[in-house]
């Protein structure tokens, strides 16, 4: 199938445009910067300036990973404005790019952090929003990847904490651990809802391949760690000692309202992908990160 991807240079991105093409799929794939390959087709454009003139094939689906990094920079207001125009603005242009176009399925990126935070209760697909930044952020993401016409079958995948070797939180974490100057943030009592990057891209596969997969999925491992879990697990996967405590108050001063993200804890569940019998390549953290720092 013809599969036209936004944010298919990133982290996720990449390793999915692999396994398109070991499926034998043709990914079409929007860029910003010119670039050229034997077997993929870059497609330049420039959402901010509402500029593409490439020429576009019959499209059989449609995969939205775009975004600013949520985690690059201290959330000041003019980085939220960004953060924001590069899901909802962007994807109103893309959909405008797609008006022409009658697709098989869209795929949608989103994130847990549209549910609630700091609860005891266990979320799934049908817990409510949360009206913070992230919250609100998601839902406008969402709704404006629901305005996409003409698609038979639509996807919104709301997406843990990835983890991978070449980017992501693992990639900035990487380097304190090896250190051996990482440990778990004040108590260590937080939840993180994570998934391993081989599992988020074969989630995708899915659902392009089985029409099963629709609507709301929590893209997520089915469990969900504690920071101190996950933190000895992290130290274990490469042979480090962690134990050295992060004050979160360090954090805060540090990352200002970002550090949310690392302060704030989920219990999130993939209740749509176990009604599906969905089967995880690495449901465990310790099989997860064993994988992912094995070749280091």
């Amino acid at each position: 199938m013809n599969i036209l991807i936004t944010g298919g240079t990133g982290f996720v991105g990449s390793v999915l445009v692999k396994a398109l093409l070991e499926k034998g799929h043709t990914p079409y794939v929007l860029t910003r910067q010119s670039k050229e390959s034997n077997n993929i087709h870059y497609l330049k454009w420039d959402p901010e300036n509402k500029q593409f003139s490439e020429k576009l094939p019959q499209i059989d689906g449609l995969i939205n990973l775009m975004g600013e990094n949520i985690g690059e920079k201290r959330w000041s207001k003019k980085q939220k404005e960004k953060l924001q125009r590069s899901r909802i603005e962007n994807t109103d242009f893309l959909n405008s790019i797609l008006k022409d176009q009658s697709l098989s399925f869209s795929i949608s990126a989103s994130a847990v952090g549209i549910y609630a935070k700091n609860t005891e209760v266990e979320l799934n697909e049908s817990s409510a929003y949360v009206d913070d930044f992230l919250g609100s952020l998601c839902q406008k993401w969402e709704d404006k990847s629901r305005e996409l016409k003409n698609v038979q079958r639509s996807v919104l995948l709301r997406i843990g904490v990835v983890l991978g070797k070449d980017g992501g939180m693992l990639k900035k974490l990487l380097p304190i651990f090896r250190l051996g100057l990482g440990g778990p943030i004040g108590n260590g009592k937080m939840i993180m809802s994570w998934i391993h990057v081989d599992d988020l891209v074969n989630i995708i596969i899915k659902a392009i391949e089985d029409s099963r997969y629709e609507g709301v999925i929590n893209a997520v491992s089915p469990n969900p760690v504690t920071n101190a879990e996950f933190t000895k697990a992290f130290g274990r996967s490469i042979k480090r000692p962690a134990f050295f405590p992060v004050p979160p108050l360090a954090l805060k001063v540090a990352m200002g309202e970002m550090s949310s993200l690392a302060l704030d804890s989920q219990k999130v569940y993939p209740q749509r992908l176990t009604d599906l019998k969905h089967e995880f390549l690495f449901p465990q953290i310790d099989s997860a990160l064993k994988d992912i720092f094995s070749s280091t």
